[in-house]
């Protein structure tokens, strides 16, 4: 990634902008004002940028979701996906110096 790409934002380029804004624009037309726009920028230079509406949560708790996204030809396309996610419980000892004090947290 070339520094002239980059403004502010280490995430958000400036190539990233227009489609921010296009994205904005077709989440507002689908979804009013609600809608989250996410953007995961890779360590490549590339990113994956789209909007996303919930739409509720299923019967076992998981968040039912319409998303919209580039489709590489000017256009966005919308997905419908149920996120579920694995609970994962693991504990660990951190210690860390806490003004010159050592601090154990158990979790």
């Amino acid at each position: 990634m070339c520094d002239s790409e980059q403004e502010t934002s280490p995430v958000l380029l400036k190539s990233d902008r227009a489609l921010v804004h296009e994205l904005e624009a077709a989440a507002v037309e689908q979804w009013d004002d609600e809608y989250a726009i996410n953007i995961r920028r890779w360590s490549d230079g590339t990113a994956q940028i789209y909007a996303e509406h919930l739409l509720g949560l299923t019967p076992d708790g998981h968040r039912k979701m319409e998303r919209l996204m580039p489709d590489g030809e000017d256009n966005f396309g919308i997905d419908f996906v149920v996120e579920t996610r694995s609970e994962t419980k693991r504990s660990e000892v951190i210690e860390y110096p806490v003004n010159g004090t050592s601090v154990t947290n158990n979790e």
